[in-house]
């Protein structure tokens, strides 16, 4: 821990002290920040639990500077003349802590024993500091990437699926009133409107008071992420691998009726979905559903408050690798990654997929959400929360977006642990769930072809051994290291 401050403190027991963070972020990549404090630790080895809130609770950290306070309660159990230790702590950015030292001190008479100590603590993030001290190393571009997905599936751990699931939902919205817009969209949305069905759905959406969980979720996280939303943060992260490349920004939209939320979600789901959308026709056209699910979709939705994000993400990333895998299989699908293959874009990704496990935490994640599947009363090995809203919409139907049971326990197994394998299915799932996302891919693998050609015509250079080819080939060389 030598280079790095520490703060010595005296203080009354009972008393409260709050650090006050000088944030001041060198980090050009778009990352959650939250600092972490230990369980207190006597002198003599004993564990006491510490009680503290950070605010703001989180800070979406970029190139700025921040402020963020911690306030923490001194146990009034210890004597005069204790000591007790803890460790504030930046997950995904900085190994090391910063450690705390408190003594306890009799309080002065005539004085309010219960005392409230301010200290403030400058941070540089990264490279030059905390402190003023220098960090081991600089962050470059690969390294960088590592973090920020590192510290991003820590972070899905401590947020709401409330939140995410709003976004999404807000995004189906959208991209269906662009939909309604057109002569084939607007002609769909009107016949849909005279069936009782979309007036039953209507109704639920007005009933469960649907527009309004959406709005105050979006609200929330608008205000959290200062104006940013998830899904334009981990989209940010991962065209952080290709320098160049911006993402979009998501505005949301906060007014609309329970009738135009379920319009713009059925043709949002229509546009990504060519099943979903002859099925949207056929109930236009006349066609009853048969054993339609009841509300268990909306009697689930509550639960997205107490339920951490990873367990939706982890539904969506295997929805993305199916239809990716898919793809991979296809002519157009190797050409792509053939050529993605050859950028620092797609090099970038496998590293930070490998050095935050994330073929690992996705197989631990799905297994446990079989358990909560079935908790919510959704058969086992009938799919997640992304099925049980298909058959909440269009009836006891054989959902082809099932992530679990038996079908996603095949596919992570014919996975593996290969980071590179993930990583290709997750892209080239978004490309074809997102034309806008398709277009990008295709760009940076052009950019990259260009760059070849370039250099094959201005650098004539001897042809490699069997040995070299064979070293280029892995990524991850026996014995070899993340750090380059």
């Amino acid at each position: 821990m030598s280079g790095f401050p520490q703060l010595k403190i005296k203080i009354n027991p009972g008393s409260t002290l709050v650090i006050e963070l000088l944030i001041d972020s060198q980090i050009a990549e778009k990352l959650l920040f939250r600092p972490t404090i230990d369980d207190w630790i006597v002198d003599n080895g004993e564990i006491l639990y510490i009680t503290s809130s950070i605010q703001p609770a989180y800070i979406y950290l970029e190139k700025n500077k921040f402020t963020q306070k911690i306030t923490v309660k001194i146990p009034f159990i210890l004597p005069p003349g204790q000591s007790i230790k803890s460790w504030l702590r930046f997950p995904g950015l900085v190994e090391e802590a910063i450690p705390i030292s408190l003594e306890i001190v009799t309080p002065e008479s005539g004085k309010d024993r219960h005392q409230t100590v301010e200290v403030s603590l400058p941070v540089t993030l990264p490279g030059t500091a905390i402190g003023g001290n220098l960090l081991p190393t600089a962050v470059d571009q690969t390294t960088a990437g590592c973090f920020g997905l590192i510290s991003g599936v820590m972070d899905l751990d401590k947020l709401p699926s409330r939140w995410f699931a709003a976004e999404l939902i807000e995004i189906l919205c959208q991209k269906g009133e662009e939909y309604a817009q057109t002569e084939s969209g607007a002609e769909l949305i009107g016949r849909l409107k005279k069936t009782a069905w979309f007036e039953k759905k209507a109704i639920a959406f007005a009933t469960a008071q649907i527009p309004n969980w959406i709005a105050d979720s979006l609200k929330t996280t608008n205000i959290i992420f200062g104006g940013h939303s998830l899904v334009n943060i981990w989209e940010q992260w991962l065209l952080s691998l290709a320098p160049g490349t911006k993402a979009e920004v998501f505005i949301a939209k906060q007014e609309r009726s329970a009738e135009n939320w379920l319009a713009g979600i059925l043709l949002g789901l229509g546009q990504i979905s060519p099943r979903i959308a002859n099925k949207l026709q056929a109930i236009a056209a006349g066609e009853s559903l048969n054993g339609e699910s009841a509300n268990n979709f909306i009697l689930a939705l509550p639960d997205l408050d107490n339920l951490p994000a990873r367990w939706l993400v982890v539904e969506l990333i295997l929805l993305l690798c199916i239809q990716g895998d898919k793809y991979g299989q296809t002519k157009a699908g190797k050409e792509l990654l053939i050529q993605l293959n050859q950028t620092d874009f797609f090099n970038n990704g496998v590293i930070a997929f490998a050095a935050a496990q994330v073929p690992r935490w996705l197989t631990i994640t799905q297994q446990a959400a079989s358990a909560y599947h079935a908790s919510v009363g959704t058969k086992i090995g009938q799919g997640g929360l992304l099925p049980m809203a298909e058959q909440w919409l269009l009836g006891e139907i054989k959902s082809e977006i099932s992530v679990s049971g038996a079908m996603a326990d095949a596919f992570i197994e014919s996975m593996g642990m290969d980071a590179k394998s993930w990583f290709s299915c997750v892209v080239l799932g978004l490309g074809v769930l997102s034309p806008r996302m398709g277009g990008v891919l295709s760009a940076i693998a052009k950019r990259a072809v260009r760059r070849i050609a370039a250099d094959q015509t201005t650098t004539s250079l001897p042809s490699p051994t069997a040995s070299q080819q064979a070293k280029k080939g892995n990524l991850f060389p026996e014995g070899g290291s993340l750090q380059r």
